[in-house]
């Protein structure tokens, strides 16, 4: 089997390639957001009775506190932004990935929805829908510049 050789210019390739860089139509930015319910454990829905009962208790059954919880979830997400990476043909047809980045945002939220009821004597006296924000963070600009000083470190065979 013969093997066809060809000698491209470097400045060619480089051209080719800032031309591509330009022009190509995908975003240079990706976001993927995402989120996840959760089941609770029976132990949670016992504490929940237990609460109740020491209110009723506390208050001779006039007063009866309810809380249920409707829902627990989160929400997540990253954003990567991808800045233009440098090009160096070596020898023996190698390709020497260097510069550019690779930033990420990475966030994260907790939620719990829960429904509140008082009644007195029987009667609803107060009934009230929470959604509270437990856990709400984030890390802003992490660069994964390990990642871009491995690739530089090591050629890529072309």
């Amino acid at each position: 089997m013969k093997l066809l050789n060809y000698d491209v210019n470097e400045q060619a390739i480089h051209r080719v390639y800032d031309h591509w860089w330009q022009h190509i139509n995908w975003n240079k930015t990706i976001s993927v957001i995402s989120a996840h319910d959760f089941h609770l454990p029976d132990y949670i829905n016992f504490l929940d009775d237990l609460v109740d009962c020491i209110v009723d208790f506390l208050t001779l059954g006039l007063i009866d506190y309810d809380v249920d919880i409707e829902r627990v979830w989160a929400e997540y997400g990253v954003t990567l932004r991808f800045s233009k990476f440098d090009l160096d043909l070596k020898p023996d047809n190698k390709v020497q990935v260097s510069g550019g980045s690779i930033n990420a945002d990475v966030w994260a939220k907790l939620y719990v929805r829960s429904r509140q009821h008082v009644y007195i004597v029987g009667e609803t006296v107060w009934e009230e829908t929470i959604t509270t924000k437990l856990f709400d963070s984030g890390i802003k600009q992490a660069a994964l510049s390990r990642l871009i000083k491995k690739a530089r470190h090591n050629q890529l065979s072309c």
